[in-house]
């Protein structure tokens, strides 16, 4: 069995003048405004999904160390933050098992992170990855360090 790779989505554009499929599309990802992030396997499944809403998604895989600190300063469970609940070493290992295939709901954790806007901005909210921020990237961690 090959190694799945843990990716990132996160929702860049809002809702005006959206088309109702696209909008469903984003609300089967789990991101249902603007910032928000949402972690998960790719399958064909979502590819398909991803490549639907391409003009208002960026996505790309996440390293382990940035899932860590996703989970420490955004995670929730429930309506508490998951720092609050768990320590560091907890919060650690779920980090590693979520990483290597688990869901987070399994351990309590909300699919999906809240972010606060990037740091100095978006480069462009229109243009894809080189020259904007929409669609696939290599890896999405540049973008998701300024918005943890």
């Amino acid at each position: 069995m090959e190694k799945k790779e843990l990716y990132a989505v996160i929702r860049i554009r809002g809702r005006r003048k959206l088309n109702k499929k696209i909008d469903h599309t984003l609300k089967m990802l789990n991101i249902y405004k603007p910032n928000y992030c949402s972690l998960f396997f790719l399958t064909k499944a979502y590819e398909g999904m991803l490549k639907k809403a391409k003009d208002y998604i960026s996505w790309g895989k996440i390293s382990k160390e940035l899932l860590f600190k996703l989970l420490l300063k955004r995670g929730e469970s429930g309506k508490k933050k998951l720092s609050t609940l768990k320590s560091e070493e907890e919060i650690k290992k779920i980090a590693n098992e979520i990483f290597e295939g688990k869901n987070p709901k399994e351990f309590g954790i909300k699919p999906t992170f809240r972010l606060k806007p990037p740091s100095k901005g978006y480069k462009n909210k229109k243009k894809h990855y080189p020259y904007g921020e929409l669609g696939p990237r290599p890896s999405i961690d540049s973008l998701l360090k300024r918005m943890i």
